[in-house]
Order: structure tokens, then C-alpha cells, then sequence
């Protein structure tokens, strides 16, 4: 899942600053490559396909409490990508019209009818946001900065990474039920390249609220890029959303209430606005995903030395 805040590159310059582009993404590259084999090879492990099943196969007596963490950490993430999607057509059009109630009112009648066609939309839209990413970003690269790079940075790395592996945690248990380790190193490796690449274009672009947005807007393919990126943010909050529908069914035991409740709630939560709630969800989530990323690593080794 590509959010609204990787995409529009406000979410990287949140996070590290004036961080050395190139050192930034060599790390992000063997960490991410390394725990997304690890969730890939879980999935075959445990056949399991989501997080919840996971921490019950892992913690135990702390499994509650690690999936409601969980579970709110993507709440506040759907609420982001409102609150993004909102600041974004609001800046395209100059018009402050309700953008994310309408993306919340598609999240609601896309889960109503199922998720899976939600998925293979992303699929498709995916590559294409890529692609028009580096399209943008390419030309704009001027050479490397020569900046600094600390511990400090470092674990804002992995900090990142193990956020971003968190939320896709659900996605990678349920590809790696299929496949065999060749299949899914392979699958790590290019996942990593891609993300770096797309890590170290954005750093290098120099600042800016929303650097990608700055740079696209001089280029010959900004509105189609605005129309690529809303449609993917739009399948990647589905996604999102799912997994905290799915938590909240099994309390309500009615799934359409689940769907409105959680949808509604999001958008209501994203009125406190893009910048303020980036700023604040980013910091919290990704300490408690490098926390629960460690254990998680832990508990698979005592029980592999069991």
C-alpha cells in the first residue's frame, strides 16, 4: 500500500529532515528486504493472513493487546489518508469542498461489497502511480547532497520501515501463504528496490510541504499523476480499513455497521487536519511498530529454538 503522505513526499520529509538521501535509503533497503521476508515466510509458517491471527499464534496472553494497538494504528492511518486526500484537492481545485467524505462514502460502499475487487484495482493502479512517480521525480534530480548521516538517523529508519512493514503486515502473511522462499525473496528484493529508489528520489528533491506535489506541479503530467495518486490512496485505504472492519465485526457481529461506523469515524477524525495528524501518528505508531517488530522477531526465534 502506497499512502498520501509517502506519495506526496510529506511523510519522508517529517520524518528525516535534512537526513543523507543516499545513506537513508541503503538502510531502508536492507531492513525493509529483511523484515518483508520474514512476514512473507511467516505467512507460510503459521498459514496465517492477517495480524490478528498472528499475535494469537505469537503472544499469547499479550496477543489482545498487540492487536488493538494494531488495529487503532490503522484507524489513524485511514484517518491520515482523509485528511491527506482532503488537503490535496483542496489545493488542486482552490476549493474547500468535502473531498474526503466522498472518499470515505467510496471506502464504505467498497467494503459493503467485498474487498477483494478493491484489491486487484490496487493492483492494477499500483505500477502505474510508480511509474508516473518517477516520471516526476527523475528529471528533477540535481546530484548528491553531501549530508550528514547519525544513529539518530538510523533508527528513524528503522523506525520507518518497521511502521510501514506493519501496515502491510496483513498483506504480506496472505501473498506469503503461496509461496515458496526463492518466490518470496524475490518478491522482497524487488519490493525494496522500488520503495529505496522512490525513498532516495523524494529526499533529493530538497524540502518543501509536499515535495513530489511541488515537483509535479511543473511537470506536463501533474493532474494525471493527482487523478493516480487518489486512486491509489483510495484502494490502499480500503485495504486499511479492512482490517480494522474486520476487528470490529467480531465485537458487533454486523458487517455493514462495522463498515459505516468505521468509515465515518475516520473521516471525523481526519477534520483535525493532514499536517497535524502526520505529525502525530507518525512519531507514536512507528515506536510501537518497532516495539511490536522486535518482539514479534523474538517470540519467532524462542519458538524456532523451542
Amino acid at each position: 500500500m502506497l499512502g498520501i503522505g509517502f506519495l506526496t513526499g510529506k511523510e519522508l520529509t517529517l520524518f528525516f529532515g535534512n537526513a543523507n538521501a543516499l545513506a537513508v535509503s541503503v538502510c531502508f533497503f536492507f531492513l525493509f528486504f529483511a523484515i518483508c521476508f520474514l512476514f512473507l515466510r511467516l505467512g507460510k509458517k503459521y498459514l496465517c493472513d492477517d495480524v490478528t491471527s498472528l499475535n494469537d499464534r505469537l503472544f499469547d496472553k499479550g496477543a489482545k493487546a498487540f492487536s488493538f494497538v494494531f488495529v487503532l494504528t490503522c484507524f489513524l492511518v485511514c484517518a491520515v489518508m482523509m485528511a491527506g486526500v482532503q488537503s490535496l484537492w483542496s489545493g488542486v481545485t482552490g476549493k474547500n469542498f468535502c473531498f474526503s467524505l466522498l472518499l470515505a462514502l467510496f471506502c464504505v460502499l467498497s467494503l459493503s461489497f467485498g474487498v477483494g475487487a478493491v484489491k486487484k484495482v490496487g493492483f492494477a493502479l499500483v505500477p502505474l502511480v510508480v511509474v508516473l512517480f518517477f516520471v516526476v521525480l527523475l528529471p528533477a534530480f540535481d546530484g548528491f547532497a553531501n549530508k550528514g548521516f547519525c544513529f539518530a538517523d538510523f533508527v528513524r529508519v528503522a523506525k520507518y520501515v518497521c511502521f510501514n512493514c506493519m501496515l502491510g503486515a496483513s498483506v504480506f502473511l496472505s501473498c506469503g501463504k503461496t509461496l515458496c522462499k526463492g518466490h518470496a525473496l524475490v518478491v522482497a528484493l524487488c519490493s525494496s528496490l522500488v520503495l529505496s529508489a522512490m525513498i532516495f528520489l523524494v529526499l533529493s528533491t530538497g524540502g518543501g510541504d509536499m515535495p513530489v506535489l511541488d515537483v509535479a506541479k511543473n511537470s506536463g503530467v501533474y493532474l494525471l499523476f493527482v487523478l493516480a495518486l487518489t486512486g491509489g490512496v483510495a484502494t490502499a485505504l480500503c485495504c486499511c480499513s479492512y482490517t480494522v472492519v474486520e476487528w470490529l465485526d467480531k465485537k458487533t457481529c454486523d458487517k455493514k455497521l462495522s463498515v459505516a461506523v468505521v468509515c465515518m469515524c475516520a473521516y471525523v477524525t481526519s477534520l483535525f487536519g493532514f499536517g497535524k495528524m502526520l505529525g502525530f501518528v507518525l512519531p507514536v505508531s512507528s515506536t510501537f511498530a518497532l516495539v511490536f517488530v522486535f518482539c514479534a522477531i523474538s517470540k519467532v526465534l524462542k519458538k524456532d529454538n523451542v
